[in-house]
């Protein structure tokens, strides 16, 4: 998808908002030091990027329109990898 917004929930959660898609995308900055917010809202903005998110089911999946990523590629190049 194409990167509409980057933005900041609470202190810990980055948040990526894609063109055409009602779906949040949220990345846990806690265990990632090396995530620059300033630099992903105007670096990312516009920019087409593959997301991989995690894939469970909950009796909530159909309220919640939250997806955890898992992965984050960038003209083939991968800026962020949850590490397991």
């Amino acid at each position: 998808g194409t990167v509409e917004q980057v933005f900041e929930a609470g202190s810990q959660d980055l948040i990526f908002k894609l063109k055409g898609d009602d779906h949040l995308f949220y990345i846990d900055t806690g265990t990632t030091a090396d995530m620059k917010l300033a630099s992903l809202k105007s670096g990312l903005r516009g920019q087409s990027v593959e997301i991989y998110y995690v894939k469970y089911w909950s009796p909530m999946d159909s309220f919640s329109k939250l997806k955890h990523i898992a992965k984050v590629d960038v003209n083939r190049t991968t800026l962020y990898s949850k590490s397991n």
